[in-house]
């Protein structure tokens, strides 16, 4: 896709109805205060909401690390969303910060799976870090189950099976009272239909939230790290990674972490090379 990474790059709204577009004299105004006052003052005095309207000073004045500190404060106070990860992400990818970048990016995939933009830009980044590992290909029921797990964030997917087991409900229940044949046939069918479907839309559901929940994946955040053989330095060495790669965790000793990369490779690592998902 010949598409510009600037064109595509854009700052969403964030969770407390922020927008981009401010008040053209307010936000002078706050950037103004902004650039005179203590950063640290001001994060510790602030609101999510104005955490949030600062942040927006602060991009789009081009100051990179405010923005970018504000955000985080954002979610100190235990504030979470797609929308505010996504613009996290943009702000450190201005800041040249790849692997945070990608790391912003993935959460935000987890809260909203398949979104456009998110994936778009993820992709521009890997385009970018060091490493080119190929994934080991999935097998088609394995990429027909994702795509459907991703097709909607677990929320979606509950309310999804809450309409299933309504119909499912009212199908059965055409099915015991109806007094004709014709009509006990249509919802014992639908029934059957629905009831499948509701299995699945749970399935989907419980699968998405355990992502979400499960802190099984990470991003390499070391410049560099050097895979072993064993959970110790003397050990043989495996393979090298470069921070933003995205690795499996399968096991834990210590401090080190025995992990799997796309193309299936497993080696240890020391858990302060990187940052869990």
């Amino acid at each position: 896709m010949n598409v510009n990474f600037v064109n595509r790059f854009s700052h969403r709204k964030t969770i407390v109805e922020m927008k981009i577009k401010t008040n053209h004299i307010s936000a002078v105004i706050l950037t103004g205060i902004l650039a005179t006052v203590s950063p640290l003052v001001v994060l510790a005095q602030l609101s999510p909401k104005a955490n949030l309207d600062s942040a927006t000073a602060c991009y789009t004045s081009g100051r990179f690390a405010d923005a970018l500190g504000y955000y985080d404060q954002v979610l100190k106070n235990g504030k979470e969303s797609y929308e505010l990860y996504f613009n996290m992400g943009n702000t450190a990818f201005r800041l040249n910060e790849l692997a945070q970048a990608v790391w912003f990016y993935e959460k935000a995939l987890r809260l909203k799976p398949g979104d456009e933009d998110a994936t778009f830009n993820l992709g521009l980044i890997n385009s970018r870090i060091t490493d080119k590992i190929d994934q080991v290909p999935l097998l088609f029921y394995e990429r027909w189950w994702r795509s459907f797990v991703n097709l909607f964030p677990p929320d979606t997917w509950s309310m999804v099976s809450l309409i299933l087991l309504s119909l499912t409900g009212a199908s059965l229940l055409l099915f015991f009272q109806a007094g004709y044949m014709w009509q006990r046939k249509t919802g014992f069918w639908l029934s059957l239909t629905f009831g499948v479907l509701l299995v699945f839309s749970i399935s989907f559901a419980w699968k998405g939230t355990q992502r979400i929940m499960n802190h099984n994946e990470a991003i390499i955040f070391a410049t560099t790290v050097t895979a072993k053989s064993s959970p110790d330095a003397s050990a043989v060495d495996l393979f090298v990674l470069h921070e933003g790669t995205k690795v499996g965790i399968n096991d834990q000793i210590g401090e080190w972490l025995r992990i799997k990369i796309a193309n299936g490779s497993v080696g240890w690592i020391k858990e302060k090379s990187l940052k869990r998902l």
